[in-house]
């Protein structure tokens, strides 16, 4: 939000359904974190972003036809917005893979009414940055939540496993 000089962040990420987004963590300038989980937002954009898998600054939503388009945001006074896809990446198993596999799990959404530094080279190179360390956060935390679970599993397995040859 202060790099790009934006007024609000959003991290949306995939549903269980891979083909929707989920509200996760809302902020506001000064870092103040947003209750809630439904926020006045463009929708299009970042599904567009997360289908496609490619980084969408719109300087102006005034401009040309985006405002048809962009109607309802329009009405709620955003003019700007920046839009990152969030991607997790899995590294090569084999040697004979040539490159890294990368899923789209999310998008990190900025918007303001006043322009900012949304169109600046430094801003563009810098939310995809965070982007992709967001996306490594996030899932390196899904494959902890992951691990604890399976372990949990396990431990109820052999104390069950227990019962039943104490019981025989």
């Amino acid at each position: 939000i202060d790099v790009a000089g934006a007024e609000r962040g959003f991290i949306m990420l995939a549903a269980a359904d891979q083909k929707t987004l989920e509200m996760k963590l809302a902020r506001a300038k000064g870092r103040i974190t947003m209750p809630g989980s439904t926020f006045g937002t463009s929708r299009n954009i970042p599904e567009e972003v997360f289908k496609t898998g490619e980084l969408k600054i719109v300087a102006d939503l005034l401009d040309g036809d985006l405002a048809n388009v962009h109607m309802g945001t329009v009405a709620l006074g955003i003019r700007h917005v920046a839009c990152v896809p969030l991607r997790a990446v899995r590294f090569l198993d084999s040697a004979k893979q040539k490159e890294p596999e990368a899923e789209n799990i999310g998008v990190l959404y900025l918007d303001s009414r006043e322009k900012g530094s949304l169109l600046a080279p430094h801003t563009r190179t810098a939310l995809d940055t965070l982007a992709t360390e967001a996306g490594v956060a996030i899932e390196n935390a899904r494959l902890y939540r992951e691990t604890l679970e399976k372990a949990r599993i396990e431990h109820e397995l052999k104390i069950a496993a227990e019962i039943q040859r104490a019981l025989l």
